[in-house]
């Protein structure tokens, strides 16, 4: 099935019941008051190392729904504090807390590796409690990344360890996770199936009733789902008022959103907006990152569903920048860290002895003494060395002038090469038919990225490759893959069996050889016949821009690369295309290209919304589009890598 990647409406709908799923168990459970916390802080005071472990955690704990760091802070004080006691027990619950830490600050990468280094103890202690903890939250930074199937069954296993342990409660989690998953995938029957079953088990007992708002909230999403609106409104208000209850102003927040997603669609705007306004208060005193990324997006909706564009657009605005700092929290988190280090490391200093002092001083005089000496020494060589310094001189300009000459000598040498490359890649090309454009800007003078069209009968192949390497090396390997790949089109006319026959080809005469290195190559190859293409690849991705919807389409190509191994085989899918529609496809070089400010790639997020507004500019243009937001993107910084991209328009 081809791989879609459009960023709509139902996604976002998706991603705030994932972040319900996480966060609303933070405040359900306990009532978080400030005489708690003190009481907890108080208590350190007495307690011995052994126990401050836990103490931290729960501190922890209470302040995951707050701003700052404090939630993070308290979890790497308990784990060093349980490293202290040598309890493995609670080591791998702070691992844990601080997994969970970083969970609520959408630092997922983090949060992974705490939660895996967890597991590891978990597992061997047999501790079937952890497990199912360790576990679910795995399951949900996996979906979370879209991997629906490792994080169904990463839910499966916490399950199984819940059912060990004859938690009811972790049962429960775990249900509503699962149905997530398979209304994440638009299996609603699955999903509501699940969401049932834990809605059962807290009926059957007052303590579990506190779970009840999350399962009425994933039962409301199915009914909005499927526009029965009514029903939906009911179920978010039943979850509201036991939310209410428990004084969650968070879980409260995420209904009241989804409320106004409702009134939004049956085009009740005022109502919408008051609603709005009042989860933004509410949101004043958090800092879910996540669930504020989709109150803007809700925003949005509602102000570009009344026609009131410029606050749309603003929101819009807020809701990409909020999302792309989430990404830049781990830096922040760091240089907190260092800072906190520094003045530890700064009180220290100030606290060192009298003798300490003394005897630095001393070790300072004897350096002075021993670079005193070494700089006399170093003196008397220098002048020893004068003189055959500037017989040296002599000898290097000599030296400079030939190697300038055999540079003049090797560029003229590459550029003649890089005119050989063009026309191999340019030969047999005649696409009349065809309104394209080619953007090739390689690293060095000879490339590694190269391109290739050609004819067969009433069908034009279109290929474009990134082998590895640049320079020579690369421009070697492209002349190669020109070669077999012209060969592969005049044999075939399926695209997976032009694919099969060059990774052979190239197999054979490079990867077998004994005196070439590890070569492989990756290509994104269509077969343009009317207004259809067929398309096969290698680890590169397709872009359609579709001119009735006026939004980029990103298709993925097979994972597996040429070269790599012998008789793998490409599978090739195809596309329906329109007037005005168009087709891109590029190499890495562009995405991967770092900029002049931070040292930051441009990355793939970037590149599609370049070549959303490169679609609705003049086609003839491109290039220089192209070429002026590489030059600003990367201002004095040098390219990283070969740079391809090709742009094709369909009349």
């Amino acid at each position: 099935m081809t791989q879609n990647v459009i960023i709509t409406k139902n996604i976002q709908v998706k991603t705030i019941l994932t972040i319900f799923s996480i966060l609303i168990a933070i405040p359900l459970f306990s009532q978080i008051t400030l005489s708690k916390k003190d009481s907890l802080l108080n208590e350190l005071l007495f307690q011995s190392d052994t126990l401050k472990s836990k103490i931290y955690c729960e501190l922890a704990y209470l302040y995951q729904d707050s701003s700052g760091n404090k939630s993070v802070n308290f979890s790497e004080l308990a784990l060093k504090y349980a490293i202290k006691s040598n309890n493995k027990s609670d080591i791998a619950y702070s691992y844990i807390t601080l997994g969970s830490s970083f969970l609520t600050k959408s630092n997922y990468a983090k949060a992974l590796d705490e939660f895996e280094k967890a597991e590891l103890i978990a597992k061997t202690e047999n501790n079937a409690s952890q497990l199912h903890t360790i576990y679910n939250n795995i399951g949900i930074i996996h979906k979370i990344g879209k991997n629906y199937e490792l994080a169904l069954k990463y839910h499966n296993k916490a399950l199984n360890n819940a059912d060990i342990c004859d938690d009811l409660q972790s049962v429960i989690e775990t249900y509503n996770n699962i149905g997530n998953i398979y209304v994440t995938i638009n299996d609603f029957n699955s999903g509501l199936k699940y969401y049932k079953m834990a809605e059962e088990k807290c009926k059957n007992s007052n303590e579990l009733s506190p779970h009840l708002p999350l399962v009425y909230n994933n039962i409301a999403y199915i009914n909005f789902m499927q526009k029965n609106y009514s029903q939906a409104m009911y179920s978010y208000n039943l979850a509201y008022h036991l939310l209410d209850s428990l004084d969650n102003s968070f879980g409260m927040a995420i209904i009241l959103n989804n409320q106004a997603e409702i009134l939004i669609e049956e085009k009740k705007y005022e109502e919408a907006e008051k609603l709005i306004i009042k989860v933004d208060s509410l949101h004043s005193t958090m800092d879910y990152k996540d669930s504020r990324q989709h109150l803007y997006y809700t925003y949005y909706n509602l102000y570009k569903n009344s026609g009131q564009f410029d606050k749309a657009i603003k929101f819009l605005e807020l809701h990409h920048n909020l999302k792309d700092s989430i990404y830049s929290l781990e830096l922040a988190e760091k240089l907190s860290e260092i800072e906190t280090k520094y003045e530890l490391d700064k009180i220290k200093l100030q606290n060192k002895t009298k003798d300490s002092q003394i005897n630095q001083q001393k070790q300072i005089n004897i350096a002075l003494i021993i670079i005193v000496a070494i700089f006399l020494i170093l003196l008397i060589f220098l002048i020893v060395l004068f003189k055959q310094r500037l017989k040296l001189n002599r000898t290097l300009n000599q030296t400079n002038k030939q190697l300038e000459e055999k540079g003049i000598e090797i560029l003229s040498n590459l550029t003649y090469a890089r005119k050989i490359q063009l026309n191999l890649m340019g030969g047999q090309q005649n696409s009349p038919n065809l309104d394209y454009f080619v953007f090739d800007k390689p690293l060095s003078v000879v490339g590694g990225d190269f391109y290739l069209i050609r004819n067969k009968g009433n069908k034009t192949y279109i290929a474009l490759a990134d082998s590895t390497g640049h320079g020579i090396s690369g421009g070697f390997l492209s002349v190669l893959g020109v070669e077999f790949l012209s060969q592969a089109i005049e044999l075939f006319s399926n695209t997976s069996d032009i694919l099969n026959y060059l990774n052979n080809k190239f197999y054979t005469y490079v990867t077998k050889s004994k005196d070439l290195g590890y070569e492989s190559m990756c290509i994104s190859l269509i077969c343009v016949a009317d207004n259809k293409i067929e398309y096969s690849g290698s680890k590169q991705k397709i872009w359609h821009f579709c001119s009735a919807t006026n939004e980029i389409i990103e298709y993925k190509t097979d994972s597996q690369i040429i070269g790599i191994s012998e008789n793998i085989s490409f599978s090739s899918k195809s596309i329906n295309l329109k007037a005005k529609d168009l087709i891109y496809l590029s190499s890495d070089g562009f995405p991967d290209q770092f900029d002049s400010a931070n040292r930051n790639k441009y990355k793939y997020n970037r590149f599609r919304n370049m070549l959303l507004d490169l679609s609705k500019n003049n086609f003839n243009q491109s290039i220089n589009l192209i070429d002026k937001e590489l030059q600003s993107w990367k201002g004095d910084t040098e390219q990283t890598d070969d740079i391809l991209v090709i742009g094709i328009k369909f009349s």
